[in-house]
């Protein structure tokens, strides 16, 4: 399982707490996931939410097929969905 905290990226909802380099306020990733996809760092993950995401205000701003690949090379394809609470969004998975 992983999960992203994250400001919305889209200049016009930026939070002036938004770090650019540091964009996730927090990213959970449980043991599981962890072990298999250690080499899996937060920006890189960001910037795949970045490019589905929708720059709306509040709901459902957008989902897509996100593949990210294990420390053995393997491609393991999930469903990230993003929800904006108007001043973060969070992202959660299914794979």
């Amino acid at each position: 399982m992983l999960g992203v905290m994250h400001y919305h990226p889209a200049p016009r909802f930026a939070s002036a707490s938004n770090d650019p380099a540091n964009p996730c306020r927090h990213f959970i990733r449980s043991d599981a996931f962890g072990s298999m996809f250690s080499a899996t760092v937060e920006l890189a993950v960001f910037e795949c939410i970045k490019s589905y995401i929708r720059p709306m205000s509040g709901g459902p701003v957008g989902s897509a097929m996100v593949v990210l690949t294990d420390d053995n090379g393997d491609e393991h394809e999930f469903s990230f969905e993003t929800f904006n609470f108007r001043h973060e969004c969070l992202v959660t998975l299914d794979s």
